[in-house]
């Protein structure tokens, strides 16, 4: 297993972090996390635009393997 991590360039949409065996596995489990909280009270901030924005590829994906420490400068 591996932790992929989506993230767009900058400040803007949500990132995404998720541990699975592939990249494909790892879109599909995003992608249904989107769907699956889209406009509901507590996740009110997902929205149609990320499930677009998901689908048009906006986020980079990175991939970590165990003990990989990931940093991020919320900019």
């Amino acid at each position: 297993m591996k932790l992929y991590a989506f993230q767009p360039e900058g400040h803007g949409p949500l990132s995404y972090f998720v541990m699975a065996e592939s990249e494909a596995q790892a879109r599909a489990a995003v992608r249904r996390y989107i769907v699956d909280n889209m406009n509901k009270p507590k996740t009110a901030y997902i929205t149609g635009n990320d499930l677009r924005k998901w689908d048009d590829g906006y986020q980079q994906c990175r991939v970590f393997d165990v003990g990989e420490v990931i940093t991020n400068d919320n900019d």
